[in-house]
């Protein structure tokens, strides 16, 4: 099974790039060829997953014009219109042992390639794989939400709708969704993916926040300060390495 290469948290953007298939990835698959996560496997609120080493935005122009990632600065198709939905907290699929298993193969920093390609293949897991990675053309995200390319991130929108128990798409949490898929339709991942400059993806999310994904990052600003009230909101917003926030978040949705 090829593991999600990259996975992030908060209002900022998260990509992942692999040279692998978009395919399912039930349980079943090998995990012989998984990647690691991240290269500190740390993560938090409103941070990019990828990116952090910097670099100009003149190099990243550059960048993105020799491989093709679409037009830089920024432009969104006029026809935009991001949709929210959420899978709900407490499905009942899956015991505190199975999401600490299935997640430790999933973004686990060293998973046992032996040991995951038993606990991904075993039949008594798949409902709880099914409920922590929802994928399909048609969803209700749970704690992690799939795009191209075997990338994933953590729904902090959808946590955060059903912690103020406002699912609708007026709510705080569709508003933080609607900056994500904003980035996402701006700065798409691309064939090249496995070639770039992950400052690449840096420069576009971060020109798309100050330019046409704007208004969407305004209205997103209505989660500021939740972590700090505690509580349920406060685990959706948490610091932390990939695998604790993750396993977290994912207890949440499906315990």
């Amino acid at each position: 099974m090829a593991r999600p290469s990259a996975l992030g948290i908060g209002i900022g953007i998260a990509y992942g790039c692999s040279s692998s298939s978009d395919d399912e990835h039930p349980p079943g698959a090998s995990a012989g060829d998984a990647q690691a996560p991240g290269a500190d496997g740390s993560t938090g609120a409103g941070s990019d997953a990828i990116g952090q080493d910097g670099g100009s935005s003149s190099d990243a122009a550059v960048g993105f014009d020799a491989l093709a990632f679409g037009p830089f600065p920024p432009q969104l198709d006029a026809g935009f219109t991001p949709t929210f939905t959420t899978a709900s907290f407490n499905q009942h699929k899956c015991t505190t042992a199975q999401v600490d298993a299935i997640l430790g193969c999933l973004v686990g920093p060293n998973p046992d390639d032996a040991a995951c390609n038993l606990i991904l293949g075993d039949k008594a897991n798949a409902a709880c794989f099914g409920c922590l990675w929802a994928k399909g053309p048609t969803f209700s995200p749970g704690p992690l939400v799939a795009f191209p390319k075997n990338a994933i991130e953590l729904n902090v929108g959808g946590c955060i709708a059903n912690a103020q128990g406002n699912t609708s798409a007026s709510g705080c949490g569709a508003k933080v969704a609607f900056a994500t898929a904003c980035k996402h339709a701006v700065c798409p991942l691309s064939d090249a993916c496995v070639a770039a400059n992950p400052s690449f993806y840096a420069a576009c999310t971060q020109a798309a926040e100050a330019t046409v994904c704007a208004s969407f990052v305004n209205d997103a600003k209505c989660a500021d300060g939740l972590a700090g009230t505690g509580g349920t909101l406060a685990t959706c917003l948490a610091k932390g390495t990939l695998l604790d926030v993750s396993s977290a978040i994912g207890k949440l949705f499906c315990l």
